[in-house]
């Protein structure tokens, strides 16, 4: 626009000039003054766009990117110092985790932790804020962050809900608490804690996500496991669903932080067969969520009658109707194949947040690498169950990839003699972004 008006005026001043030599002489006229040099200013290079952290779900298509996070489960409850005694730690959050721990878990590869945590608020009115676990949630974040993975927070328990309700309680344990599926002010309580947990949590550029309750399970917590059709035919729209729960927590959480995307588990305890009866949230940065433990029967053989062994790969009756099929590699690559398709169906991405094997099972190696491999191949990301804290206490080590494959062995195998770990690390290696690889994150903490 400058050079044109510039050309212009030049234009006007020669014309009048050749017009006044054409009459009589006139006294002398000054000369025009030169015209301001054209300045022809350099575009401005654009800053670099802020990270969104949606665009580490978020695909067009498996062909046109790999999964982008690969990472493990860490869980951590409230101690409860008479029933736990010291078993998972002497602080109010357990069982604990060293910096070192994190470190290891970076080291191998992972870059993706997802945090199943014990909720911010209490367990039973009136569901107020819990202060240490706050702090101790802060503190294991920083840890995450330091150790430059990313972290999805993820709360087990909560406002009417306790570990009980996940089938954890024991013979001598606490009563199963499953408000949360029957009570206003529970559920009320639990959208509270989110919004909460979001305003803190909101400028972390590790936090990457927040999962709005782990492993929903109101048909078989209340109704005996109806499965997924029945369920909903009968409780769709009332306490127990979890559509319009997840549809409330999201729109809180919106109020004060419109980025941070949110994870809805499907109901069924996060089971593949529950996840086309989700309803997503009309929020656009919305995903979902699955837990890959198929076939149970094999993954979990410790629920098994003795003498019902189940390898990989082996025929097995599934669905206990008399037909046997192959649980191999082909079987595994068409559930995850079936994930991915569900989850398209319904606009949007998913996630395997957990993922496991009971460590003895046989050929649980073999069943670990065929999952991870399918999931690569449909980029779906995943977090493997479970990066076991080394608290030395803790009795329970039936998913502590650590402690190799052999049922009798309960110390950490290394790495070269640890097939299990072989094939983590192997995932993990696949990697390539981290929260320091960001080209212009945000402020890590609130200003």
């Amino acid at each position: 626009m400058r050079g044109a008006a510039v050309a212009c005026a030049t234009a006007s001043l020669v014309s009048a000039f050749v017009a006044s030599c054409s009459r009589a002489p006139r006294a002398p006229v000054a000369a025009p003054p030169a015209a301001p040099p054209v300045v022809v200013e350099a575009a401005a290079k654009p800053a670099p766009a802020p990270f969104d952290k949606w665009s580490l779900w978020s695909a067009e298509s498996s062909e046109s990117r790999p999964a982008r996070l690969r990472g493990a489960n860490i869980w951590q409850k409230v101690v409860d110092p008479v029933r736990d005694g010291d078993a998972l730690g002497t602080a109010v959050v357990g069982p604990p985790y060293a910096r070192g721990e994190l470190d290891e878990l970076a080291r191998l590869g992972a870059n993706y932790v997802n945090v199943s945590h014990a909720g911010i608020f209490s367990e039973a009115p009136p569901y107020a804020v819990l202060p240490d676990v706050v702090a101790s949630l802060d503190r294991l974040l920083d840890a995450i962050e330091a150790a430059d993975m990313f972290a999805v927070i993820a709360f087990r328990t909560g406002p009417g809900r306790n570990e009980a309700a996940f089938g954890n309680g024991g013979a001598h344990g606490p009563a199963e608490n499953h408000g949360i599926f029957t009570r206003r002010d529970a559920q009320d309580a639990w959208v509270a804690m989110w919004r909460y947990a979001a305003a803190r949590y909101r400028s972390r550029v590790a936090v990457v996500a927040y999962d709005l309750m782990v492993e929903p399970n109101a048909g078989e917590a209340l109704f005996g496991s109806p499965g997924p059709a029945r369920f909903y035919a009968e409780h769709k729209g009332d306490a127990a669903d979890w559509n319009p729960l997840a549809a409330r927590i999201v729109a809180a959480i919106r109020q004060v932080d419109e980025s941070t995307p949110c994870i809805v588990e499907a109901m069924g305890f996060a089971s593949p067969s529950w996840l086309p009866y989700v309803v997503p949230p009309s929020d656009a940065r919305t995903l979902l969520g699955v837990h890959l433990y198929e076939p149970h029967v094999y993954t979990h053989p410790a629920n098994v009658p003795a003498g019902d062994d189940v390898g990989y790969p082996q025929l097995v009756d599934v669905k206990r109707d008399g037909h046997p099929e192959l649980i191999a590699r082909p079987w595994l690559t068409r559930l995850v194949d079936r994930v991915a398709e569900d989850a398209r169906t319904l606009g949007r991405p998913v996630v395997v947040n957990e993922l496991g094997v009971t460590r003895w099972a046989r050929g649980s190696d073999g069943y670990l690498r065929d999952a991870l491999d399918a999931l690569d191949a449909a980029a779906v990301s995943h977090a493997a169950w479970l990066w076991e804290s080394r608290w030395p206490k803790i009795d329970y080590d039936a998913f502590n990839v650590r402690r190799g494959v052999l049922r009798e062995r309960h110390v950490e195998v290394p790495l070269a003699e640890n097939p299990l770990l072989r094939v983590l690390a192997a995932s993990w290696s696949k990697n390539t972004l981290r929260p320091s690889s960001l080209a212009n994150p945000p402020p890590s903490r609130p200003k």
